[in-house]
C-alpha cells in the first residue's frame, strides 16, 4: 500500500480522469505532478480535495479561470506552475489565487498575463 505517499508525478498520462484522480484523495500528497495531462477543470475539482503544497501543472490547456478558481480550496499551496496553460486562464482566474500563501507562481509562455504586467 501507498498510505504515505507524498509526492506523485504522473506527468503526460492523459488517459488519466477524475475518478481515477479520487482515488488519490486520502494520501497524504503533498507535491503533485501533472504537466501536460490534458486535464481540464472538473479534474481541478477533484484536485482541490487534496492537501497540496506544491502542484505542477503546466501545459494543461483545458483548464479555464473556472478551474483555477477551484483552487483556492488548496489552503497551503505554496507553489504553483501553470506555464502553458495561457489559453483559457486569464487575469480573473489568477485573481482567484490572490489569498493563497504562493510562494512561487510560474506563469511562463503565458503571453495573456505579460501584458498586464507592471
Amino acid at each position: 500500500m501507498v498510505l504515505y505517499l507524498e509526492s506523485l508525478d504522473i506527468s503526460g498520462c492523459s488517459k488519466v480522469t477524475s475518478v481515477g484522480l479520487s482515488n488519490l484523495t486520502h494520501l497524504p500528497l503533498q507535491e503533485l505532478e501533472i504537466a501536460c495531462c490534458c486535464f481540464t477543470d472538473e479534474e481541478m475539482v477533484v484536485i482541490s480535495q487534496l492537501c497540496l503544497r506544491k502542484l505542477y501543472m503546466n501545459r494543461n490547456l483545458a483548464v479555464t479561470d473556472t478551474g483555477m478558481s477551484e483552487l483556492t480550496a488548496l489552503k497551503r499551496l505554496e507553489f504553483l506552475d501553470i506555464s502553458g496553460c495561457c489559453f483559457n486562464v486569464t487575469s480573473v482566474g489568477l485573481a482567484n489565487l490572490t489569498h493563497l500563501p504562493l510562494q512561487v507562481l510560474n506563469i511562463v509562455w503565458c503571453k495573456s498575463y505579460q501584458t498586464g504586467c507592471q
